[in-house]
């Protein structure tokens, strides 16, 4: 096998995993934020988005 197939498998390998985190990362997002009971624009809202 050629490095340049190697290379070629990897990157698209690479692709769909960083495409399978960040719908795990919505999704994830999505659940604290139905469970955060905090006010609209407060500070816990805003870190949600710096932590995830």
């Amino acid at each position: 096998m050629s490095i340049v197939r190697v290379f070629t498998a990897s990157s698209f390998a690479s692709i769909a995993n960083a495409t399978r985190l960040v719908n795990d990362l919505g999704e994830v997002r999505t659940m604290w934020k139905a469970a955060l009971n905090a006010r609209r624009g407060s500070t816990a809202r805003r870190a949600l988005d710096v932590l995830i």
